[in-house]
């Protein structure tokens, strides 16, 4: 019955697979459903969860389709079926992107603002907040203006979440508004109008100090008042004076605040490293690791151990306290606790803390096991004295089952003896007990192969090896192996090659033919004392070339008398020769180069990234010039590489020049060439003054003076010629200012990121007609890290995803990319940019 219910469910899922995801032209054409005189509301609502799930498969309606589906869904405002008006409103949010006629839903959505159903005015809302255009700006702004101050609470809180997305020019129409709903009693709206005001005046420092000292005694939302502390930390961090008021703000808000209101203060605090404020919390920090709450206590645990490694001092008073949680029921909470612990003891309570730490060790799973293992080795390095007992410490662990945490208790035993070298004999001793009754073979070779390596430097040689062949007599064959070519290591010692000798005598007879083939190589070697060499044709190490070249002066001199000799052979051929001379002078050419880019650009301070060359002329032109932009924190410099083509004429006074006035920058150097010979390159640069990261259209010149060269003397001509010319422009863009950044897992950063914070639109390449192109002209715009391979395009697809992000201001910024190719084999393209900043989201998707 189980097997039939368990088919049943797989049947069931593939029959409503197949009916959800069909192909878009069809589910086009059931838009006719929705205009149809008599709503069938079943019917509109399998064709609305079919669009939504489209959606969310990748496809992407273009502008046409869009406006043709949007025209249909219009009569399905009449209905007051909940699910449906649900529906209605997600495949609305998801399709306002794709079109550019979105403005026909406008009067139905704004007349859902007045029914009675709350659910209705919150859902036209949020579909309003995505329709804003400057165009249609004065027509709805006044909706959102009404509704912050609505009776209604779910109304009013989905009026200021949607306020976020607006710009802000139209937002801070609304201040008086917004000032009233922060003293609002209600949590969740004082939470939302604070975090409004906040995007407001993001940019106003004055104000938000105003705002935390005037408003922090009337804020009870806690949710507020982490936004109040994690501002404060912001604009401590801006401020270039450190003033300590925010400081202070954060330490005395704690004052009778939750654990949540504890836990944000604290974690600030740490973010800033200030140590004096994290004193000052130390009780409420002990608060919080004697709570009953396993989540506070894992909360201030975490806290703790960041502590121990940034500003142990702070949390000295509280090791009776961490230790007492080395006894809780919750692992995280125990390996954190250990942590913690090992870190800010002492050389006289290690002892004590490692013997009451190998009591409740063997109950964590691998992974906690050996954290605690990572902070055992750290702790070493603090307390040489204590090396003897940590070995006998991590002796007593071997015994935990458990491959991978032996292999990590070996490590860490082997890193200590590297460190204290007389320990070395012991710890050998302690993994020889060990491997007598270890059932993992990997782990008794790894100990084998240490003994083969460090033995033959101890004293005790002797019960060494009597060990090693123990393992020859009662272990497997692989095992065996190991321990004969760990046996002929001892031979360094002239005293014991006899010993060495019988043993190995002993397993010339073995059963397995690698044991016996190692032990009979390994006695050859002994017996005939490492002289002799194995013969090979010296000729196959030497060039033909030169052994030709070689034994022709051989022949030339006439002196056969002696013998010929090898030593002669240069070993290194004509081709290795010349490429050497060649590296040799492009070696020297790049010195001087180095040299003299250190020269300009020393004063620049460190470059923070240089962008792809760019090349400004023609290909085939009389002189090619290519761009490098190297980008500094106050400066951009235009690395010009200038080749003269031209084989009769020599160019002098090279320069490049800005043709025209620069908004965003300044030009602050100008560094010419003053000689540039036939077929050779070099180098002029510009520098620009930034105030702030701004893109810019540059256009670019070049003036020279030619100079004539006789063809027959090779000397230059008096007369020369001034001449000018006309480059390609430059741009500067914002992508060139983003740094790479690695993401480890998109999803989970994805959707961290604040949706208010998201731009997205749909464009179109002209000529563009296959995904591939597309992807490498966005793959150029925005010059962003590829996510995990994303830029592949497998051969004929008609879908496509692309993931890119970077770094630019010290924030992410992260663009989800959806191309798919339509029935005008045009290739639409869904960009959707999202970073915590706001204002970075924003300029990015002006790009476009």
């Amino acid at each position: 019955m189980e097997e039939k219910s368990k088919r049943g469910d797989v049947d069931d899922y593939s029959v409503m697979e197949n009916d959800l995801y069909i192909e878009k032209v069809l589910l086009f054409q059931q838009r006719e459903c929705c205009s149809a005189t008599h709503i069938n509301v079943p019917k509109c609502k399998k064709f609305l969860t079919r669009i939504v799930a489209a959606m969310n498969k990748g496809d992407i309606f273009n502008d046409e389709e869009s406006t043709e589906i949007f025209f249909a869904l219009t009569k399905l405002f009449m209905s007051k079926d909940l699910t449906m008006r649900r529906l209605l409103y997600v495949v609305l949010n998801d399709m306002i992107p794709l079109t550019s006629n979105s403005f026909i839903i406008v009067n139905s959505v704004s007349k859902d603002l007045s029914d009675k159903i709350d659910s209705f005015r919150c859902s036209s809302l949020r579909c309003l907040s995505r329709l804003m255009t400057p165009q249609i700006a004065p027509a709805i702004e006044r909706f959102f203006k009404q509704t912050l101050v609505d009776s209604n609470l779910s109304v009013q809180i989905a009026s200021l979440i949607c306020c976020l997305k607006l710009p802000i020019d139209i937002v801070q129409k609304y201040l008086p508004e917004i000032n009233s709903c922060v003293d609002s009693p209600n949590a969740l709206v004082q939470y939302h109008a604070t975090r409004l005001f906040f995007y407001v005046k993001q940019n106003d420092q004055h104000s938000l100090l105003r705002f935390i000292t005037t408003k922090a005694t009337t804020i009870t939302s806690c949710f507020a008042q982490m936004e109040l502390i994690r501002t404060a930390l912001k604009l401590y961090q801006q401020n270039t004076t450190k003033d300590e008021s925010m400081i202070n703000f954060i330490v005395n808000i704690t004052s009778g605040a939750t654990d949540m209101i504890i836990v944000e203060s604290l974690r600030a605090l740490l973010k800033v490293n200030h140590t004096k404020g994290l004193i000052k919390l130390t009780p409420k920090l002990q608060k919080l690791l004697q709570s009953s709450s396993t989540c506070t206590k894992f909360a201030g645990i975490r806290i703790v151990n960041e502590l121990a490694v940034k500003a142990p001092e702070v949390i000295v008073t509280l090791r009776s306290d961490i230790e007492s949680l080395i006894k809780e029921k919750n692992r995280a909470i125990v390996t954190l606790a250990t942590s913690a612990a090992l870190r800010i003891a002492t050389e006289k309570n290690i002892e004590k803390l490692l013997k009451k730490i190998g009591k409740f060790i063997q109950g964590l799973p691998d992974t906690f096991r050996i954290q605690v293992l990572d902070t055992i080795e750290q702790t070493a390095t603090k307390y040489p004295n204590k090396h003897s007992f940590l070995l006998n410490f991590l002796g007593g662990l071997l015994g935990i089952k458990g491959i991978k945490f032996v292999n990590a208790v070996i490590s860490v035993m082997y890193n200590i003896c590297c460190v204290s070298t007389e320990f070395k004999e012991q710890m050998l001793l302690i993994l020889g007990d060990f491997i007598e009754d270890c059932q993992y073979e990997q782990i008794i070779q790894r100990v084998i192969n240490i003994m083969g390596e460090i033995g033959p430097e101890c004293n005790n040689r002797v019960k060494l090896m009597r060990i090693i062949y123990n393992r020859i007599i009662l272990e497997g064959p692989n095992v065996r192996a190991t321990a004969v070519s760990a046996l002929y290591k001892f031979i360094k010692n002239e005293e014991d090659v006899n010993n060495v000798k019988d043993l190995m005598q002993k397993c010339v007879n073995d059963e397995n033919d690698e044991v016996r083939s190692r032990a009979l190589f390994y006695l050859n070697i002994i017996n005939s004392q490492i002289t002799t060499t194995l013969e090979k044709c010296i000729i196959d190490d030497f060039p033909f070339d030169n052994i030709e070249i070689a034994l022709n002066q051989y022949i030339e001199t006439g002196n056969f008398e002696t013998e010929f000799s090898f030593d002669s052979i240069s070993k290194v051929t004509q081709e290795q020769i010349q490429n050497q001379e060649e590296e040799q002078k492009n070696q020297q050419i790049e010195n001087e180069n180095q040299k003299k880019m250190e020269e300009i650009f020393g004063n620049l301070g460190k470059p923070i990234k240089s962008c792809p060359e760019i090349l400004i002329s023609g290909i085939d032109t009389e002189y090619q010039v290519s761009v490098t932009k190297i980008l500094y924190e106050r400066h951009i410099a235009l690395k010009c590489m200038i080749k003269n083509t031209l084989n009769e004429y020599q160019l002098e006074n090279v320069t490049i020049n800005i043709t025209g006035q620069l908004k965003h920058y300044k030009m602050v150097k100008n560094i010419k060439i003053n000689n540039l010979p036939p077929q050779c390159e070099d180098m002029a640069v510009i520098i620009l003054e930034k105030d702030k990261n701004e893109p810019e259209n540059i256009p670019l010149q070049m003036t020279y003076t030619m100079r004539e060269i006789n063809t027959i003397t090779g000397e230059l001509t008096e007369s020369v010629q001034e001449d000018e010319y006309p480059l390609d422009s430059i741009q500067i863009k914002m992508a060139d200012f983003i740094q790479e950044y690695h993401v480890e897992n998109w999803n989970e950063e994805w959707n961290n990121i604040p949706v208010q914070n998201e731009k997205k639109t749909v464009i179109k390449f002209p000529n563009v007609s296959t995904i591939k192109e597309a992807v490498e002209k966005i793959k150029l715009h925005f010059d962003l890290r590829v996510v995990d391979g994303s830029d592949v395009v497998s051969e004929g697809a008609r879908k496509h995803i692309l993931y890119l992000a970077g770094m630019m201001k010290g924030e992410v910024v992260m663009i989800r990319v959806r191309l798919m190719i339509d029935k005008t084999n045009q290739v639409p393209i869904e960009v959707c940019i999202r970073s915590p900043s706001l204002e970075l989201s924003q300029s990015l998707y002006e790009t476009l």
